[in-house]
């Protein structure tokens, strides 16, 4: 039996030599648009693999539940896992990705709006399928006009997620010549505990 501290402060760390939490992935719960309009298309990426891949102004709706095991007081960034299957490519990948945060018993404020921009340059730069991750942060203590506020947030809570992929990038020589959007997830640190009370206060 191991018995640890029950501080919001308090965990398992990781590297002896330089003590901290580790990362870990939070994973979303993905809703594209049930009537379509604005839904990526679920295409062929490679022989017997298939995506979702996205006109320009395509969106998809995503929910994460912030877990136990989050440590208190630690930004939260949100990364996008992105990919091609054309043989030219140029121009401007753009994403932008609108967030809300409330914890039980809160009321979901006005989404906050970030945008993560990419040069594609050439296909030698971007390669013909190349997984690309391009991580852009989401939260801040004190928050900012267009980061979530970290001293609001606690375990338990939901973050709502809206990606738009607002700029494609000129692709040729692949099907359907558009980018694939894999997964969106949130890079979080983790204690690797969870909270002695399943609700607020968590800690106590």
């Amino acid at each position: 039996m191991i018995i640890l501290p029950k501080h919001n402060s308090d965990g398992i760390l990781v590297d002896p030599s330089d003590p901290t939490y580790n990362w870990r992935d939070l994973e979303a719960t993905e809703y594209p648009d049930p009537g379509g309009a604005d839904a990526p298309q679920f295409s062929t990426f490679m022989t017997n693999i298939r995506g979702n891949s996205y006109q320009a102004g395509d969106k998809m709706d995503m929910r994460f539940h912030l877990p136990h095991d989050w440590k208190f007081g630690s930004d939260l960034y949100l990364h996008h896992h992105w990919s091609h299957n054309g043989t030219g490519i140029s121009g401007n990948a753009v994403i932008d990705s609108w967030a809300t945060f409330a914890k039980r018993g809160s009321v979901f404020p006005a989404a906050k709006n970030q945008t993560m921009t990419y040069n594609t340059v050439n296909i030698a730069t971007t390669p013909q399928r190349i997984h690309r991750v391009d991580e852009i942060q989401l939260s801040i203590a004190g928050g900012s006009a267009s980061l979530l506020d970290t001293d609001d947030i606690e375990v338990d809570g939901i973050i709502l997620v809206t990606v738009i992929f607002t700029s494609i990038p000129t692709i040729s020589g692949g099907s359907p010549n558009e980018p694939f959007l894999f997964r969106t997830d949130i890079h979080y640190q983790s204690t690797n505990i969870g909270t002695k009370a399943k609700a607020a206060p968590f800690y106590t």
